[in-house]
C-alpha cells in the first residue's frame, strides 16, 4: 500500500512538473524577446567547447584524485588535459571575431576582482552546505525531512530580504554590502565549524544558519552590480554571464575540494583511534579492512554488528574534525573574497552605488571594439 502511494505521488509530482514546463513555455515564446548584438554576434564552438573541457578535466581530477591519489598517472594526466584546455581557451578567445569572453573585461580592476569574489564566494558557500549535509545524513542520519530543515532556513531568508535589498542597493554602495555579506558567510561557517558535534537540531544550528542566508543573498546581489557596473552598457550581458560562469565554477569545485579535503583526511585520525582502542585481533582486521576501502563514512555506516558500537562514535569523531577542517577552509575563502573586495574594489568606492568612476569609464572604453563607428541608438521603453 505504501509503494502504492509513494506512485501515485511521484505521478503528480511529475504532472505538476509538467505543466509549470508547458505554461513557463508559452509565456517566454509570448512575451520574452531576444535581445541581441547591435553589430552581431555567433557562436563561439572553439571557446565553449574548451572552457568546458577544462572545468570538466579539472572536477574530475579534483574528485577522483581525493580517491586515487593525486600522483596517480590519470589524475596527472586530467590535471594537464584541464590546464592545456584551459590555455586553448584564452588562445581561442583572442583570435574569435565573436569570442563568448572578451579578456580585455578582466584589465578592469573591478570586474576581475568580481569575478574572483564569485569564485571564492560560492566556493564557500556551497561547500559548507555540502559538509553540513553530509553531517546530517551520512553521519548522524537524520531524516530526510530533518536534514532538509536548515537547508529551508537558509533558502528562506533571502526571500525575506528580497524586497529590501534593491532599496539598500540605492542607498548603500555595493562594495559597502558585498564585504558585509562576505563576512557574514565567514562568520556563519566558523559558527557552524564551532559547534558541538551532536549539535543537529534546528535550533542549535539557527545562528550560523541565518548567518549564511543573510550573507549569500547580500554577496549575490551586490556583486552582480559590482561586476555588471563595471563595463559599460554593452557588455553588460556578457558580464553578467561571466560572474554566473565562475559563481557555477565555485559550486562545483566548492563539494569537490570539501569531499576531498574533510573525507580524504579522516581515514587516518579514524586509523589511530582504532589503534587506541585496543580492539581484538578480528575486529581490528574488519574495522581497518572497512577504513581503508570506503573511508571513516562507511566505518560509520557498516553494519558490524555489536562492533558497530565501538566504531561508529569514533568514526564520527573523525568526521566531526574532518568536516569543520572542510569548513574552516570555506571561511578562508569567503574572508579571502571579503579582503579582495575591500583592497580591489577601494578606488570605486568615490563613485555613485552601482556606478562608474572615471577611471573604470576609460578603462571600459578600451575594450570596446569598432570605436570609429557611431554608437548605438538605445530606445526608451514606454512608461507604464
Amino acid at each position: 500500500m505504501t509503494s502504492c502511494w509513494t506512485s501515485i505521488g511521484g505521478l503528480l509530482i511529475t504532472a505538476g512538473c509538467l505543466v509549470v514546463a508547458t505554461v513557463t513555455a508559452a509565456v517566454s515564446a509570448r512575451w520574452i524577446v531576444d535581445s541581441r548584438e547591435p553589430a552581431g554576434r555567433g557562436l563561439d564552438w572553439p571557446g565553449q567547447i574548451t572552457v568546458a573541457v577544462s572545468l570538466l578535466a579539472l572536477l574530475y581530477a579534483v574528485i577522483e584524485g581525493a580517491n586515487d591519489g593525486y600522483t596517480a598517472a590519470h589524475i596527472v594526466l586530467a590535471f594537464a588535459i584541464a590546464v592545456a584546455a584551459f590555455v586553448g581557451f584564452l588562445v581561442a578567445e583572442r583570435k574569435s571575431r565573436t569570442p563568448m569572453l572578451r579578456l580585455e573585461l578582466f584589465r578592469i580592476p573591478s570586474f576581475a576582482a568580481a569575478a574572483a569574489i564569485g569564485l571564492l564566494a560560492m566556493f564557500g558557500f556551497i561547500g559548507t552546505a555540502y559538509a553540513l549535509s553530509i553531517k546530517l545524513e551520512a553521519v548522524y542520519h537524520l531524516s530526510p525531512l530533518q536534514a532538509a530543515l536548515p537547508f529551508a532556513l537558509i533558502q528562506a531568508v533571502p526571500l525575506l530580504l528580497t524586497p529590501v535589498l534593491p532599496r539598500l542597493l540605492q542607498r548603500v554602495h555595493p562594495r559597502a554590502l558585498l564585504v558585509g555579506g562576505l563576512l557574514s558567510l565567514a562568520a556563519g561557517e566558523i559558527w557552524m565549524a564551532l559547534l558541538p558535534g551532536d549539535a543537529t537540531d534546528l535550533a542549535s544550528m539557527a545562528g550560523s544558519i541565518l548567518l549564511l542566508g543573510v550573507g549569500f543573498i547580500t554577496m549575490f546581489s551586490a556583486l552582480t552590480a559590482v561586476a555588471v557596473g563595471a563595463v559599460g552598457i554593452r557588455h553588460a550581458g556578457m558580464a553578467s554571464a561571466v560572474t554566473s560562469l565562475v559563481r557555477e565554477t565555485g559550486q562545483a569545485l566548492g563539494p569537490a575540494i570539501v569531499s576531498a579535503v574533510a573525507l580524504g583526511t579522516a581515514s587516518s585520525p579514524l586509523a589511530a583511534k582504532l589503534a587506541d582502542a585496543k580492539l581484538p585481533a578480528e575486529a581490528m582486521g574488519a574495522a581497518s579492512a572497512v577504513n581503508a576501502d570506503g573511508g571513516a563514512v562507511a566505518v560509520a555506516n557498516a553494519d558490524l554488528g555489536e562492533l558497530s558500537r565501538t566504531l561508529v562514535p569514533l568514526a564520527r569523531q573523525a568526521l566531526e574534525s574532518s568536516l569543520d577542517l572542510g569548513l574552516y577552509l570555506c571561511a578562508g575563502a569567503s574572508l579571502v573574497a571579503a579582503l579582495i573586495a575591500v583592497l580591489a574594489l577601494k578606488h570605486s568606492a568615490a563613485g555613485a552605488p552601482g556606478g562608474l568612476d572615471s577611471e573604470e569609464a576609460a578603462d571600459t572604453s578600451a575594450v570596446h571594439e569598432d570605436t570609429d563607428a557611431p554608437a548605438p541608438k538605445v530606445k526608451a521603453l514606454p512608461s507604464h
